[in-house]
């Protein structure tokens, strides 16, 4: 009878994910299954994980689960499965699909590791931490403080190896944990990668685990954007990193100097990279493969084609000009090997499919769906595919996504037209909860969110003419983006008194209750390269989240923010009081 029950079950599940009309399913993630040639997939908007038998191409069944998965672990033989979701819930599924343990990890965007022989690492953005799960018993045995937003995660590939690596959702910053460790005295090992460095989506261990790649953007200065700084790859650029794991070093690093590294660019002549999301490399550790979301491709790397290394023990990073590029379903998220290590899968997050490659040549063997033939794409829907579209800029170089990560700020400068003239870099603002913020750039010179896009495209991206629709559907993506969530509690006691501190202050008279904006623009006291006094305050609903500070970045953390505005007018415990309240909106 449970057999039957089930059988009916998938039939209806299989029926309703393929009927042309449904909405779209976002795929998000992928994780090899310890039995057959399958896969676990994260359906992030249908709620499922999709079980794929990748030899017959088809979907076994469906699991769901009571939030919008985004990323996967495979956690022992026993096809355990760790799910991670996209606002810090955890779940450990079992064979059949059954939630074993269930919890809320924090807030924000949730990365998942196996950390072997008993534990799972679970990081969710927001709460800047990660936290070390009990497989056994579902509870959370220990935190590790971060002090940075969470993004990607990989870990060595020898269960008896302890240590993982997790980097900064939005900067340049890498921890290396060690998960056995006692004490979190000296952990994690704060490392500065590379303060150009960002976007940095995807890492992996090599077999051998000598290094550490990192797939990443990276600013070579604050040039003006113009086509052919873009075409040099001047404005932004992708590239693949190597650093040797013992650059890492065996004690606390207090991230005062870049991490020792080579570096290959992936970007080639007229044909941008956008967006590096995820790594795969062969059993051998030869060839590496790169899913790049917003030029929708694979790059495939022989490593064996570069010069050699300076420490003969380890491979070579591989030719520039020789990288190949595979195209594959749009907005390829997501990448893994079968077992033999001989065919590659990508989750094309905004195709509804998966596309399976040969390792050794990347010829696509098929395509596998995972979501219905012709989705039924509200605008939002449609906006969120164009955000992370590289081919609305100049040959794939970049798209909304490279300077707005998740639709929040890479901290960088960048020289755009924004202020009508080159020669003085703006600070990329964030974009959450920007919707009600009117109006639109750091010198509020645009009324309406689709102004402020319609000019990016042309001025910024340098790609594709906009047309209306295009417009209106980023508009409708970017006025769905919620605001960063606050760091403190209202209940505070610091709090209330950093409120009256605020409004005795005059604060309010830029940053007015109860977004704290203004739709006017207003002389700070700093003006621009340019002469430009006059800006447009942003709203501190979130400001916590949003550094650096200021239209060029000058202050680093809300302190600095607060002296530099009125410097000497503030006592120092009113300072502190003042950064608790901005911290609690």
């Amino acid at each position: 009878m449970k057999l039957f029950t089930q059988l009916i079950l998938y039939i209806g599940i299989s029926l309703s994910i393929a009927k042309a009309g449904d909405g779209p399913t976002f795929p998000a993630a992928i994780a090899r299954l310890p039995r057959g040639n399958r896969f676990a997939v994260a359906l992030r908007s249908a709620r499922k994980i999709a079980i794929v038998e990748m030899d017959a191409g088809r979907i076994e069944r469906f699991w769901r689960v009571d939030f919008e998965p985004i990323s996967l672990a495979s956690v022992d033989d026993e096809e355990t499965l760790g799910v991670g979701g996209n606002d810090g819930e955890f779940a450990l599924l079992d064979r059949d699909g059954v939630v074993v343990h269930r919890l809320q990890a924090g807030r924000g965007p949730t990365r998942i590791v196996d950390a072997p022989p008993s534990l799972i690492a679970v990081a969710a953005r927001w709460s800047e931490d990660v936290a070390l799960v009990d497989r056994a018993r579902g509870t959370i045995v220990r935190r590790i403080p971060l002090g940075f937003p969470s993004g990607a995660m990989t870990r060595t590939i020898d269960p008896a190896d302890d240590r993982l690596w997790i980097a900064d959702a939005f900067g340049s910053k890498i921890a290396q944990i060690h998960t056995k460790a006692s004490s979190a005295a000296i952990e994690p090992r704060m490392i500065v990668y590379d303060p150009g460095a960002v976007n940095i989506r995807g890492m992996a261990v090599t077999p051998d685990g000598r290094e550490l790649l990192i797939a990443h953007m990276h600013q070579y200065g604050q040039v003006p954007i113009t086509s052919s700084n873009i075409d040099w790859g001047l404005v932004i650029s992708s590239k693949l990193s190597f650093v040797p794991i013992e650059a890492f070093g065996a004690g606390s690093h207090d991230g005062s100097r870049p991490l020792a590294h080579r570096r290959l660019t992936l970007d080639g002549s007229r044909h941008g990279a956008a967006d590096p999301s995820a790594i795969a490399i062969g059993v051998d550790g030869k060839i590496v493969l790169i899913a790049c979301r917003g030029a929708h491709r694979v790059l495939r790397i022989d490593r064996t084609l570069g010069a050699a290394a300076a420490d003969s023990s380890l491979l070579p990073v591989g030719d520039s000009q020789k990288i190949e590029e595979i195209e594959v379903g749009d907005g390829p998220i997501a990448i893994a090997l079968d077992r033999t290590g001989e065919t590659a899968i990508t989750v094309d997050s905004a195709a509804d499919r998966l596309t399976v490659l040969r390792v050794r040549d990347g010829g696509v063997l098929k395509t596998i769906r995972v979501g219905p033939e012709n989705p039924r794409l509200t605008p939002r829907d449609r906006g969120e595919r164009l955000f992370h579209d590289g081919r609305l800029a100049l040959d794939r170089w970049m798209s909304c996504a490279s300077c707005h990560i998740d639709g929040h700020t890479n901290g960088l400068n960048f020289d755009t037209l924004g202020d009508r003239a080159y020669s003085d870099a703006k600070n990329t603002p964030s974009l959450l909860g920007v919707s009600s913020t009117h109006p639109y750039s750091w010198t509020g010179r645009f009324d309406s969110i689709e102004e402020q896009i319609a000019h990016s495209i042309a001025t910024t991206l340098r790609g594709r003419g906009d047309d209306d629709a295009t417009v209106a559907d980023l508009a409708a993506y970017v006025r769905g983006l919620a605001r960063a969530p606050s760091r403190r509690t209202a209940d505070d006691p610091l709090v209330e008194r950093g409120r009256l501190a605020f409004e005795s202050r005059r604060c309010s008279t830029c940053h007015e209750a109860p977004l704290y904006t203004k739709d006017e623009v207003f002389n700070v006291g700093m003006a621009d390269f340019n002469g430009v006094k006059r800006f447009n305050p942003p709203s501190l609903r979130g400001v916590s989240r949003s550094a650096p500070y200021f239209h060029d970045g000058r202050a680093k953390t809300l302190k600095d923010a607060l002296k530099i505005h009125h410097p000497g007018r503030n006592k120092s415990e009113d300072l502190d009081e003042i950064e608790a309240f901005l911290e609690s909106l």
